[in-house]
């Protein structure tokens, strides 16, 4: 049925739960808004940073109007927040395929004798495929269950003989641990355990650095003993924290495309705690203004299967990995673009702006591994000990590091000229320049 906003009203319980669904019905508070036939469905966000979202989901022919908010009345804000954008902005429902669970839910609603819903799959293939996907999910979490248990165990023992008391500095110590997760199938926290090991005798404050590390371990062990209570996109980000395995494949299957210009800002070569070759590719989109992340892998001589350079500018459908902070990313139906530049892309004015928008990523996200910073006018200044500060202009400013001394040096030719404009990553509490933005192009360091 057509809906009108009269109708939405006399489903309210109250006035004064119509005005604040009406206040909630702004496409900034939602996310993942989609539509399947007579089913619309949304994720109103929370109030606070790192809040949990509200599933909400209503069957428009009932109607029936279901949220997973805690408010006990047949009709909550949000449920009639999400009918009232529907109302007044249905183009912000893209029809699509929706969660499992929704479909589910959708499905029980249809009356017994009603015709056979079309879908991309019959009922039988799309029920099969849905146990053999619940049968993997729950063979994989019932080993990182008997992991997470270990890393409990390890984490008390830990807090009772302390610090000094354990042989924290050795490798082995940390590779036993590591070694159970990834017979968990939590490949990820493995690597964080073994990439503790390496860089913890460089670190000039140790102590510091291994709290910092122990409650990370911490945070995730009471997220997963806790994992019911997270929103979807939440659960998805500590299932990827852990080091669950998602084909692209799927991805690009599951996720709608973002079509843009994607600018490539900057990229990193390294070799990875695991002894892989890994590559970091940033890139902005020049219409959205959204930042992805390209990660990929070469094992042994063959190299990297797709070839990136500083500025090179891709027409091309990207689709984000899911996540309450999407960032990574996978290209598809990319073509060089015949632009040239200068380029115009979205940078921070200063330090405080940009560590603003790091503190509301990890509000979505605090699994965050790396995180692009773009800061504009900075000043490289040295200090009485010789070592190197980059000051905005508000006298701030932040540590930084570069691994080739070469980078400095080129910072340092640019920095004699005028101020600098920088792209590089947040990781481990220190920034570290990756590239400069120059005439419209970044150039490398």
């Amino acid at each position: 049925m057509n809906w009108t906003s009269p109708e939405i009203s006399a489903l309210s319980p109250d006035a004064a739960t119509e005005n604040r669904a009406r206040r909630l019905a702004q496409a900034p508070k939602w996310e993942e808004l989609g539509q399947y036939e007579n089913c619309i469905w949304g994720y109103c966000k929370g109030a606070g940073i790192g809040s949990m979202a509200y599933e909400v989901k209503i069957y428009l022919k009932g109607p029936e109007l279901l949220c997973n908010c805690a408010q006990r009345q047949a009709h909550c804000k949000h449920a009639l927040a999400l009918l009232f954008l529907f109302v007044e902005s249905p183009r912000l429902f893209r029809q699509k395929t929706p969660p499992h669970n929704i479909l589910n839910w959708y499905l029980q609603q249809q009356p017994q004798n009603s015709p056979t819903i079309a879908s991309p799959l019959n009922q039988k293939e799309l029920e099969k495929k849905r146990l053999e996907k619940a049968k993997r999910q729950a063979k994989k979490l019932e080993q990182m269950e008997a992991g997470m248990e270990e890393l409990e165990q390890w984490l008390q023992d830990f807090s009772r003989q302390g610090f000094a008391q354990l042989p924290v500095q050795d490798k082995s110590f940390w590779e036993q641990l590591a070694q159970k997760m990834t017979d968990a199938k939590m490949s990820r926290l493995a690597y964080g355990l073994r990439e503790t090991a390496q860089l913890l005798p460089y670190q000039s404050n140790w102590m510091d650095f291994l709290g910092q590390k122990i409650g990370e371990l911490q945070l995730l062990l009471q997220s997963f003993k806790q994992r019911d209570k997270l929103s979807p996109l939440q659960l998805e980000d500590l299932l990827d924290a852990l080091g669950r395995v998602q084909r692209k494949k799927a991805i690009v299957a599951q996720n709608e495309p973002i079509q843009d210009q994607w600018l490539v800002l900057a990229q990193l070569e390294e070799i990875d705690a695991e002894g892989r070759n890994m590559r970091r590719v940033w890139l902005q989109g020049l219409q959205t203004g959204k930042n992805a992340l390209l990660i990929d892998y070469s094992f042994g001589s063959r190299g990297f299967e797709q070839t990136y350079f500083l500025g090179q500018l891709l027409e091309a459908a990207l689709y984000y990995y899911p996540s309450a902070y999407p960032q990574r990313a996978i290209l598809q139906e990319q073509q060089q673009s015949a632009l040239k530049g200068p380029f115009q892309i979205r940078m921070a004015e200063n330090w405080q702006a940009a560590q603003k928008q790091y503190a509301q990523a990890l509000g979505k996200n605090p699994w965050l591994n790396y995180q692009l910073f773009l800061v504009q006018n900075l000043q490289l200044q040295q200090q009485a000990d010789e070592s190197f500060i980059l000051l905005d202009k508000n006298g701030q400013y932040l540590p930084f590091q570069t691994k080739i001394e070469q980078s400095l040096w080129r910072i340092l030719a640019y920095a004699a000229e005028a101020d600098i404009h920088l792209i590089g990553e947040w990781q481990n509490g220190q920034f570290r320049p990756l590239s400069i933005f120059k005439q419209g192009q970044p150039q490398a360091l």
